[in-house]
């Protein structure tokens, strides 16, 4: 399991969390007290816990030695992971914050219960794949803002460089085409295709090198894409987004 990483223990986790009915049977509960130490920093990670009663405490200690709260875990709410790494070692520990119960399932477990019913790995595989799509999708809708971004930038640069005032400005940009091409990183033909965009919009127009720019739509266009919700599982990409256009 040379090329196994950590992260993929996460999403198996988020698998049985999201698929408990399978897997309830074979949490093993305990009965906890206030203080109580359920793992340590560098333990071995070897299992998923859930809250059923009380609380749950996860710190981390600070380079000056003190003690971090990163979370208080509820009841119904899980931490810990179905780990399948050979020596991987919490980051970071948990402590009982209130009197309660908690269930905890090994990673061998996990496994036993898994190949024990058939239906499971077309669950498995639905679940992935599904979260395949959706990210290939959201980081399609990315790249196509990145684009856009990066040529309505570049124009507004010719605006603010030609010292244009007004709702419209008329620039000339040597090897238009070209430069278009090396600005959007796209083939010729999806260049076009945006720009033809953009001329059907209204945004802009071109004769040659010579461009006319409609500056407060150009503007508009900027503040709507930057404007754009990003949801939690795109936070990544939108960071490298916003990178690239700066």
């Amino acid at each position: 399991m040379e090329t196994w990483s950590h992260d993929y223990c996460l999403k198996v986790t988020d698998f049985v969390r999201e698929h408990i009915g399978y897997f309830e049977y074979a949490f093993f509960a305990q009965r906890v007290r206030r203080n109580q130490i359920i793992y340590l920093m560098d333990d071995p990670a070897d299992r998923l816990f859930r809250v059923q009663e009380g609380s749950v405490r996860l710190t981390t200690i600070g380079e000056d030695g003190r003690e971090e709260l990163l979370h208080i875990v509820r009841a119904g709410q899980f931490f810990g992971a179905v780990c399948l790494c050979p020596d991987y070692r919490w980051d970071h520990q948990a402590t009982v914050h209130e009197d309660g119960v908690i269930s905890s399932m090994k990673a061998e477990t996990f496994l036993r219960v898994f190949f024990r019913h058939e239906d499971l790995l077309q669950r498995f595989l639905a679940f992935f794949a599904e979260r395949m799509v959706r990210l290939e999708d959201r980081l399609r809708q990315l790249t196509e803002t990145l684009v856009q971004l990066r040529l309505l930038y570049f124009l507004d640069q010719q605006v603010q460089q030609a010292g244009a005032e007004g709702p419209e400005a008329r620039v000339t940009v040597s090897g238009w085409s070209r430069v278009v091409g090396q600005v959007t990183e796209l083939p010729a033909w999806e260049a076009e295709k945006l720009l033809q965009q953009f001329r059907q919009e209204g945004l802009l127009d071109w004769k040659r090198n010579t461009v006319l720019i409609r500056v407060d739509r150009l503007r508009a266009r900027l503040q709507e894409l930057l404007a754009r919700p990003v949801r939690p599982e795109a936070e990544a990409p939108s960071r490298e987004l916003s990178e690239a256009v700066s």
